[in-house]
C-alpha cells in the first residue's frame, strides 16, 4: 500500500502508514517480506527522513542479499545510490549502481 501511495504522489498519506512496516519487518521471519517492507519505508521516507530511510535501505539490502533476492536487492541498490549522491558519497552511489545494473543484466 505504501508504495501505491507513493507511485499515486500520496507521499503524506504513505509517510503515515509507513511507521507500522518497521515493526512488521521485524515480526516476519520471512525475508521476502521483510526487505520489501523496509524497501516501502525507505522509499516513503527518502526526502522527508533521508537518515532513517538509508538505514532502513541498507537492512533490506543486507536482508535481500543473504536471502538471494535479486529484484529486491536491486530496487533498494537504485534507491540507495540516490541517498549516497545527496550525501557526497561518490564512491558508494557508484558501488549501488554497479550491483544494480549487475543484477538488471
Amino acid at each position: 500500500m505504501v508504495m501505491a501511495l507513493m507511485t499515486a504522489g500520496e507521499t503524506e498519506e504513505a509517510q503515515a502508514v509507513s511507521d507500522e512496516l518497521l515493526t512488521d519487518a521485524e515480526s516476519t521471519e520471512d525475508p521476502g517480506a521483510q526487505c520489501f517492507a523496509l524497501l516501502a519505508y525507505g522509499y516513503a521516507w527518502r526526502s522527508g527522513r533521508p537518515h532513517a530511510a538509508y538505514e532502513a535501505f541498507r537492512r533490506g539490502l543486507k536482508i535481500a542479499q543473504h536471502s538471494g533476492n535479486k529484484m529486491t536487492e536491486s530496487y533498494i541498490a537504485v534507491n540507495l545510490s540516490g541517498l549516497a549522491a545527496a550525501h557526497g558519497d561518490l564512491a558508494g552511489t557508484l558501488d549501488y549502481l554497479t550491483l544494480a545494473i549487475k543484477n538488471f543484466y
